[in-house]
C-alpha cells in the first residue's frame, strides 16, 4: 500500500505560487482555497526557484472541519458505481488515503523537501486579501459531519494539525521549530504519525 500512498500523499512536485507584484510566495493546500488560488491567475513557480526562496505563506484551516470537508469532495470524485460505505470504512481506518483530507503537516513535510525557507502561517480567512475567497459551508453534507462527530480515533489524529491553527498562527518559523513544538505539545501524536513517516520521507529531524 505505501508504494501507492506515498506519491499521493508527497508527490515529487510542490506548486507553489507567486503573488505580483509583491513577490509573494503562497503554498496552497487542498481544502484551504487552493481552486481559488489556482483560478486567480499567479503564476507558479519551478522547483529549482522554490529551493532559492526565503519565505512561504500558508493559509490553514480548523482541522476536523478540513478534514470532512475533504472527505466530501474525495467522496464527490469517486466513481458513481463505488460503494461510499465501503469507502468510510476504509478513510476511518486509515484515514489518509488522500490529499484533500490528509493533515496539513503532511503538505508542510513535502514543501520541506524542496526548500528550506521559513514558514508564515496564516488563518483561512485572511486569504482574501489575496484572492476573492468566501469560507462557504452551506452545501456541507451534515450527515458525513455527523458521522465523523462521533469518531473518536479521527478526531484524536486531526489534533496533530493544531500546532499550526492554535501554537503557531500568525507567526513565521522554520520547519524544525514546528517538529519541536509537536514534540513537546502533542508527543503521543508525535510518535505515532511521524515516527512512521521517517519510512517515507526524511525530514523529521
Amino acid at each position: 500500500m505505501l508504494g501507492t500512498i506515498t506519491p499521493e500523499l508527497f508527490p515529487n512536485e510542490c506548486q507553489v505560487i507567486e503573488i505580483i507584484p509583491d513577490t509573494q510566495y503562497v503554498y496552497p493546500i487542498f481544502k484551504n482555497g487552493s481552486s481559488s488560488l489556482g483560478k486567480s491567475g499567479y503564476p507558479l513557480i519551478s522547483n529549482q526557484q522554490l529551493s532559492t526562496i526565503k519565505n512561504v505563506e500558508v493559509y490553514v484551516r480548523e482541522p476536523h472541519d478540513r478534514f470532512v470537508s475533504g472527505v466530501q469532495t474525495y467522496l464527490s470524485k469517486l466513481d458513481s458505481k463505488a460503494d461510499i460505505k465501503t469507502a468510510l470504512y476504509f478513510i476511518e481506518k486509515y484515514l489518509y488515503l488522500n490529499r484533500h483530507f490528509c493533515p496539513q503537516i503532511f503538505w508542510l513535510m513535502n514543501l520541506r523537501r524542496f526548500t528550506n525557507a521559513s514558514i508564515t502561517i496564516k488563518p483561512i480567512e485572511s486569504i482574501n486579501q489575496i484572492t476573492n475567497f468566501n469560507i462557504n459551508q452551506s452545501n456541507r453534507d451534515l450527515d458525513l459531519v455527523k458521522y465523523f462527530e462521533q469518531k473518536s480515533k479521527v478526531r484524536f489524529y486531526n489534533e496533530i494539525d493544531e500546532v499550526l491553527t492554535i501554537n503557531l498562527l500568525g507567526k513565521t518559523v522554520e520547519f524544525d521549530e514546528i517538529t519541536e513544538l509537536l514534540k513537546e505539545n502533542y508527543s503521543e501524536l508525535y510518535f505515532e504519525i511521524f515516527t512512521r513517516c521517517r519510512n517515507i520521507i526524511d525530514v523529521v529531524s
